[in-house]
């Protein structure tokens, strides 16, 4: 069937009602929204981008993958899911929002997802380096976002404020000084000092808890007091 007979066949079902014509505002209106839908979910994909980032160097994430097993449950916990699922879904919803333009169509799929996926975690990280999550983070609408989880009944993370023999008092954001009984074994590379970002595993007695395990990673964005208050062990 060559192009005249197909033109013949469409006027043919138009003229029938088999076809209905849209109205041109209909399509222009239909642009418009793919527009503000693609724009959106890369906002949206390249925000909980950084935020994920913001929220793995805020908390003490990175520090359970060095306690083992014992470190899976609370990795787990302070993971930032939703982030991550919003971030991807952002992305998925881009490429299709995407794949409604001409250009899309003459890259290779694969290219076409990498080159997406790649634009969106960039422009993530540079988010996350811009500063951004700091001032949304203090910023009504989406403080809620940025909930900070640094004890559990089982771990425990902060920054060292005092030592004495067998113990040392953390400062713990949003929690204040808490008294940690320190592991028997510590690590020879581990030097527990003032102002060192510290990780436990173990469980509570009472107000004191008792450590079996210590990690010290450095936190990139951990709060630290802006002086280191102490709290002696009765």
């Amino acid at each position: 069937m060559d192009n005249n007979d197909i033109q013949q066949s469409i006027l043919q079902k138009i003229n029938q009602g088999e076809i209905k014509m849209r109205p041109r505002y209909y399509f222009i209106f239909g642009s418009i929204l793919i527009t503000i839908g693609t724009i959106g979910v890369i906002i949206a994909g390249t925000f909980f981008v950084s935020h994920a980032i913001f929220m793995s160097q805020r908390s003490p994430l990175i520090s359970f993958l060095g306690f083992g097993p014992q470190g899976i449950s609370p990795f787990l916990q302070t993971f930032p899911w939703l982030s991550v699922i919003v971030a991807t879904l952002s992305i998925v919803l881009g490429i299709l929002f995407l794949r409604h333009y001409d250009f899309s169509y003459k890259t290779d799929s694969k290219t076409f997802v990498l080159i997406v996926v790649g634009t969106v975690l960039t422009m993530g990280i540079i988010t996350n380096l811009s500063g951004l999550n700091e001032q949304f983070e203090t910023f009504e609408p989406t403080h809620g976002l940025y909930n900070f989880k640094y004890d559990d009944d089982a771990w425990i993370a902060g920054v060292v404020t005092n030592i004495e023999p067998n113990f040392v008092t953390i400062f713990i954001p949003d929690r204040d000084l808490v008294v940690v009984k320190i592991p028997n074994f510590i690590p020879p590379h581990i030097i527990i000092r003032p102002e060192l970002q510290v990780t436990f595993i173990g469980e509570w007695d009472g107000e004191i808890f008792i450590a079996d395990k210590i990690q010290t990673p450095q936190f990139q964005r951990f709060p630290k007091p802006s002086v280191l208050p102490m709290r002696h062990v009765r």
